[in-house]
């Protein structure tokens, strides 16, 4: 665990206006942390001593004098917790500070010392930020015992994108009962789909704490998992959503574990990330029986019925089940006992038969590579159908140059660069989308000039598809390079469509098919998972 080094002495000749505080040297445990006074206008001085420092993990002590304000989270006493928005630019406290006149401004106005001790710190850490976001989610590790009953209540952090919730005295278990939160252990007193404050709530129906005992006394462990991006985008208050979380466990009076996706991906319903974690290092070691757990949610993908006057908002709930191979319920079959099963949609696309079927690569199947003579493929297909992969393959193997407005940037500078590659004899893949005959024509008119052979690759991807690879190569990238394309630039694409003929100048148009190679089982096994939710 690293530490901060306290700083050096300051000399304050006028009376302080704020306290930094700052943990003794070495890793005492608990350490001990030392109050250090200076006027506002001596702040700077400590900023050098942070300069090297990665942005750190804010925790609470054990005290009642700190009160901390930064941007939209507050860290009052041990009461609530903090939250701090990070720039993408800034890696240490250091430039966030000094690159902000928000951020400085926030951090003076926000410490306010009432009293100076000595007191135990519970946890500090320092993290380096590694991040593809535009912002950064930082928040403090929370431990303390002010439950009703004096449960524990400990609140962590995993990463930038999962919080994690122990309430109570863990149990660890083989069979486990896990539930979504809103709609499934919690609605609204108003009726709104959105909670108006942390105190619109109610439980799904009044016997919700007592079915959860008597799971409970089964010796299954109650786990929550949910989704919560509004806490990461800024639309939910962070230290309301906690105190209200906690407000339900304590009156559900149980030993709880609450796994809150604040990003997208990773850790987002329903991709498995939540569940892999607390299998992996939430439940002691000791491996789930998926024979007799279960999860209960209502993004079952339920459509508009007699019986139900709105469709679900998504499948997401059933498709996480699904995914790691559990039994799922909706909350009317589990808490009110509903005999009758509703209808359902999943989604359009099934990955597993996807890959299940036995296609060729290429539509004609014997399609020559390279072709014979100069030529020109132009590759049209949505974002994430496999272009660039097969652009790669086929440079690495046949010699063909790339031209890609990813990395380019303007379709002035493929063309340009399409014609040095042309110029030197080499056969040249466009690797873009090319969706119209607009953005096709330009390099028809360019493999003609130099008397170029032209085939088009048409990629043979549903959006649905297209959707689902996107998701995939996110997930797996080791680097954390991949930025998500969402559903506004698919259906861009979608709409911007038009079909090649041969009549625009091609010699022939092969259909190609997605073939994927995956670079280890694990890979083939999140391919086969449903990452979309709809």
């Amino acid at each position: 665990m690293l530490l901060f080094q306290p700083p050096p002495p300051l000399h304050c000749h006028t009376k302080p206006q704020h306290t930094i505080i700052f943990p003794l040297g070495g890793i005492p445990s608990p350490p001990l942390l030392v109050g250090i006074s200076w006027p506002a206008k001596k702040l700077s001085r400590c900023l050098a001593v942070v300069r090297s420092f990665p942005v750190p993990f804010l925790s609470t002590v054990k005290s009642r004098f700190l009160s901390l304000n930064l941007g939209r989270g507050r860290l009052l006493g041990t009461e609530a917790l903090g939250l701090m928005m990070i720039k993408r630019s800034c890696t240490t406290m250091h430039d966030w500070l000094t690159n902000s006149k928000k951020g400085l401004q926030l951090l003076l106005n926000g410490i306010d010392v009432v009293d100076v001790d000595i007191v135990q710190f519970f946890f500090l850490q320092l993290i380096q930020i590694i991040t593809p976001s535009p912002m950064c989610v930082i928040f403090q590790i929370l431990d303390r015992k002010d439950g009703e009953n004096g449960e524990r209540v400990r609140w962590y952090c995993v990463g930038k994108d999962l919080m994690v919730l122990d309430f109570g005295s863990t149990n660890h278990c083989a069979d486990v009962a896990a539930f979504d939160f809103d709609g499934t252990v919690v609605v609204t007193k108003s009726g709104k789909t959105f909670p108006e404050s942390e105190y619109d709530w109610q439980f799904f129906c009044e016997s919700v704490p007592q079915t959860l005992a008597e799971i409970a006394e089964k010796d299954f462990k109650v786990v929550i998992f949910t989704n919560q991006r509004g806490i990461l985008t800024g639309s939910q208050d962070c230290d309301a959503f906690c105190r209200k979380v906690e407000k339900v466990c304590q009156q559900i009076k149980l030993p709880i574990q609450v796994f809150v996706s604040l990003g997208t991906l990773h850790y987002r319903k329903p991709y498995v990330g939540m569940w892999n974690y607390f299998e992996s290092h939430g439940n002691g070691g000791i491996s789930i029986n998926r024979q007799s757990s279960f999860y209960v949610g209502d993004a079952a993908g339920r459509i508009q019925t007699n019986i139900r006057k709105k469709k679900d908002h998504s499948a997401a709930d059933r498709l996480f089940a699904l995914n790691f191979g559990i039994n799922f319920f909706t909350p009317e079959q589990y808490f009110l006992k509903q005999t009758e099963v509703e209808d359902y949609i999943l989604p359009s696309f099934s990955p597993s038969s996807l890959l299940d079927q036995k296609v060729s690569l290429y539509d004609p199947e014997n399609t020559p590579i390279p072709g014979n003579g100069l030529e020109v493929l132009i590759f049209v297909g949505y974002p994430g159908c496999g272009k660039s992969s097969l652009a790669q393959k086929l440079a690495v193997e046949h010699g063909y140059g790339i031209v890609n407005r990813d990395t380019l940037k303007t379709w002035q500078k493929c063309v340009e660069n399409a014609k040095i590659l042309l110029k030197r004899k080499q056969n040249v893949i466009v690797d873009n989308t090319n969706a119209d005959r607009e953005s096709r024509k330009r390099y028809i008119n360019l493999a003609k000039s130099f008397g170029a052979g032209l085939r088009c690759f048409l990629f043979n991807c549903t959006l649905e598809q297209a959707a689902h690879n996107c998701k995939y190569r996110v997930i797996v990238d080791a680097d954390e390079k991949q930025i998500e394309i969402g559903r506004m630039v698919l259906n861009g694409y979608k709409k911007k469509f038009e079909e090649p003929k041969l009549l625009e100048g091609f010699s022939s148009i092969v259909k190609v098919n997605f073939v994927p190679e995956f670079d280890c089982p694990e890979h083939e096994a999140i391919y086969r998972m449903y990452l979309c939710d709809s």
